[in-house]
C-alpha cells in the first residue's frame, strides 16, 4: 500500500496531478499500488515512450494493474502496426495478461480485420471467450461491429437480449452505440424519435432523453431540420452553430456539427480573409489547416474546389506530386482517393497501356480493378472506347459482363461511334428497369 504524500510526490515528478484522480481511483491505486512498479511504469510510459501526461491521468489504473507486462504489450501492439496514437489513448489495453491480449488480438484480426482496432482498440481488453459467447448467442441479431462493442461492455446476457427485442419490436437496426443506455432509457429515445419522425440512427444514443427532446426543442424553434451530426454537440453548442451560420449565409449541413461555435468563427475568418467561398466541405478543416491547404493549393496552381477539403494539406500535396510524376491533370476528382492507391492505378496504365490512358477519370479506379476491366477489354477490342467512356469501369467485373451479354440478347452494339453503349452508364436501378421492360416486350410478343 502506499500513502498519498508518496504518490503524490512522484508523480510530481513527471508532471502528474494526483489530486485529478477521484476518489475511487486513488483508492484503487493506494491499496494496489507497488512504489517501485508505479515508478518503473511511469519511467516507460513518459520517459521511454513520451506518452501525455493527461492520457496517464485519464487511465491511472496503468500504474498499478499489472505494470510489468506494459513493455512487453505494447511492443506487441506497435509489431503489428497499430497506430502508436490510438495506443496511447487507451492506455488501459497495456495492462492485460500478455497472453489473452495475443488471444484476443488473433482472434479478432482473423474474424474482424487488422483495422478493427484503429476504430475499437479497446477490444483487446475484452476476453476472447466472452466475444465468443456472445458471437454464438446473439450474432443472427446484429451485426458484426455491434457485437464487438456489446463484447466490450459489463452488460449481463439478459440485458443484451432485453435490448435487442426493444430494437426488433420496433424495428430498428441494432448498432452498437444502443447498448450504451439501459432498457428504459432506450425505449424512450425510440419513442421519442418515432413521434418526431426522426430516423434512428446510433449517433442519437450518445444522448440522453432529455438531451435529445431539448436538442429537437431547438431545431423546431428555429425551423431547422434535424441532422444526424448534430447529436455530436449539445442543445446550446447546436443553437449558436445555427446563428452564426445564418448570419453568415452558410447552408446548414452535417459538417458544420463537427466544429464547434468557436472554430466555425475562426474557420469563417479565415475564409473571408483569403476570399474563399464558405462550403460544407471547408468545415470538415479547422482554421489552421485550412490555411495551409490553401497555401498548398496556390503554390502549385490548382484551383479550390469543395471537396479538396476532404484531404489534408499534407495529403493534397502527395496527390499533387504523385500526378505531376505521371504527367495527369489534377482534377477534383483526385482527391476521392490516396496517393498510394492513384500512384498505382498510373503506374499500372503506364506501364501496360500508355499516357493515353491516363485521365482523371480513369486513373481514379482501384490497381486491382484496372487489372482484372482492362485486359478483358482488350482482348474484346474495345479498349479504346474507356477513354470516351470511362464510366464503364465504375461497374463491378461482374456487372460489366452481364450488361455486356444483355446488350448482346437486345440486338445492340457494345460500342457505338467509339463510346461504350450507353446501357452501361445507367444506374443500378435505370438498369433494373432497362432489363424489365426489355423482358415484358419480349414477353408480349411471344403471346
Amino acid at each position: 500500500m502506499i500513502i498519498d504524500t508518496v504518490l503524490s510526490s512522484v508523480l510530481l515528478k513527471y508532471g502528474i496531478d494526483y489530486s485529478s484522480f477521484t476518489e475511487e481511483q486513488k483508492d484503487a491505486l493506494r491499496a494496489q499500488g507497488d512504489y517501485s512498479k508505479v515508478v518503473d511504469a511511469l519511467k516507460f510510459l513518459v520517459d521511454d515512450l513520451g506518452i501525455d501526461k493527461k492520457n496517464i491521468e485519464k487511465c491511472p489504473s496503468v500504474l498499478y494493474f499489472h505494470p510489468e507486462f506494459l513493455e512487453e504489450n505494447y511492443n506487441y501492439l506497435v509489431g503489428k502496426e497499430i497506430n502508436k496514437g490510438r495506443i496511447e489513448k487507451c492506455l488501459h489495453v497495456l495492462s492485460c495478461v500478455p497472453s489473452d491480449l495475443k488471444a484476443t488480438y488473433q482472434y479478432v484480426a482473423d474474424n474482424y480485420g487488422k483495422d478493427t482496432f484503429n476504430k475499437n482498440i479497446t477490444i483487446l481488453s475484452t476476453d476472447v471467450d466472452r466475444i465468443k459467447d456472445i458471437e454464438e448467442r446473439f450474432s443472427r441479431r446484429m451485426s458484426k461491429s455491434a457485437i464487438l462493442t456489446v463484447a466490450n461492455t459489463t452488460l449481463k446476457y439478459a440485458e443484451i437480449n432485453s435490448i435487442l427485442t426493444v430494437c426488433e419490436k420496433n424495428g430498428v437496426e441494432v448498432t452498437g452505440s444502443f447498448f450504451r443506455r439501459g432498457i428504459e432509457e432506450l425505449k424512450e429515445i425510440i419513442s421519442i424519435c418515432q413521434k418526431e419522425n426522426i430516423k434512428i440512427t446510433g449517433s442519437i444514443f450518445r444522448k440522453s432523453s432529455q438531451e435529445l427532446k431539448s436538442i429537437i426543442n431547438v431545431c423546431k424553434s428555429k425551423g431547422v431540420p434535424i441532422i444526424s451530426s448534430m447529436f455530436l454537440k449539445d442543445s446550446v453548442e447546436i443553437s449558436k452553430i445555427i446563428d452564426i451560420c445564418r448570419e453568415n449565409n452558410i447552408e446548414i449541413t452535417g459538417s458544420v456539427f463537427r466544429r464547434t461555435s468557436s472554430e466555425i468563427q475562426d474557420i469563417i475568418s479565415v475564409c473571408g480573409e483569403l476570399n474563399i467561398e464558405i462550403s460544407g466541405t471547408v468545415f470538415l478543416r479547422d482554421a489552421d489547416e485550412v490555411r495551409k491547404i490553401v497555401q498548398v493549393c496556390a503554390k502549385y496552381g490548382v484551383p479550390l474546389k469543395a471537396n479538396i477539403f476532404k484531404k489534408s494539406a499534407l495529403e493534397i500535396e502527395e496527390i499533387i506530386e504523385v500526378c505531376k510524376k505521371h504527367g495527369v491533370e489534377v482534377s477534383g476528382s483526385m482527391f476521392s482517393k490516396n496517393a498510394s492507391s492513384l500512384d498505382k492505378s498510373m503506374s499500372y496504365l503506364e506501364e501496360n497501356y500508355g499516357k493515353d490512358y491516363l485521365t482523371p477519370l480513369i486513373v481514379i479506379i482501384e490497381k486491382s480493378h484496372l487489372e482484372r476491366v482492362f485486359p478483358y477489354l482488350e482482348k474484346k477490342g474495345s479498349l479504346a472506347a474507356v477513354i470516351t467512356t470511362p464510366v464503364v469501369l465504375s461497374l463491378k467485373y461482374d456487372e460489366l459482363i452481364e450488361r455486356e451479354q444483355f446488350i448482346k440478347r437486345i440486338g445492340e452494339a457494345d460500342v457505338v461511334k467509339g463510346k461504350f453503349n450507353t446501357i452501361y452508364g445507367l444506374s443500378r436501378k435505370r438498369y433494373k428497369e432497362r432489363v424489365n421492360s426489355s423482358e415484358f416486350s419480349e414477353g408480349g410478343n411471344n403471346k
